[in-house]
């Protein structure tokens, strides 16, 4: 008798286990969701892949760049087809993880003249890179460049960027997906040869 209870005993505390276990799964409470982490990595380089923020940015890139999740955020405003546009990557406490700016045609020119930084690779086009020196108000880079017979200028400003990271390979690297992206939903061949920018008057 004292070997069956101990038996229904047994069954009945691992199905308590089990109900609480599924409980818990159900509830939608992920601790890693509680506090961002690095992964997919902190060590590793920005690459291309899907699906982007705005458009044209990687959210694994990001992710990789600020340590903050893709579930953690929400996109406001978009890229559009044609001419340019702004969007936002915020978090739900309206906190701006990335900021990016895309002016196409006239304007293009006289904007990326007023911005000033280190001189990215030739190979973007017209592009600077404009350390904050802080984690706290981020980084932010732009490139003038060529998407067939119209010019655009793009700006991305991403916040917070961690210690420990190469921002200026992290940013040559996310202009050059950005660029090589709009050339491919537009249509349109990328040239990346100039011009440079005028001062503004």
């Amino acid at each position: 008798m004292r070997s069956a209870r101990t038996n229904r005993f047994a069954v009945y505390f691992v199905l308590s286990i089990a109900i609480a276990l599924l409980a818990g799964a159900c509830s939608g409470r992920d601790p890693d969701n509680s506090t961002p982490t690095s992964a997919p990595g902190p060590s590793g380089s920005v690459a291309d892949s899907s699906p982007y923020w705005c458009k044209l940015v990687p959210q694994a890139a990001l992710w990789r760049i600020t340590g903050v999740r893709p579930d953690k955020l929400s996109q406001d405003g978009k890229i559009p087809r044609e001419g340019g546009g702004g969007c936002f990557a915020r978090t739900a406490d309206g906190d701006s993880i990335l900021w990016l700016e895309l002016i196409s045609g006239d304007f293009a020119r006289s904007d990326a003249a007023l911005n000033s930084g280190y001189r990215l690779p030739n190979s973007l086009g017209y592009a600077v890179f404009i350390p904050s020196g802080n984690a706290i108000t981020g980084v932010r880079s732009s490139a003038l460049f060529w998407c067939g017979k119209e010019l655009n200028f793009i700006d991305v400003q991403v916040t917070p960027v961690p210690t420990g990271r190469d921002s200026s390979a992290d940013f040559t690297a996310l202009l050059d997906i950005a660029e090589r992206r709009l050339a491919t939903l537009r249509g349109c061949q990328l040239k990346r040869s100039g011009p440079v920018p005028t001062p503004a008057s």
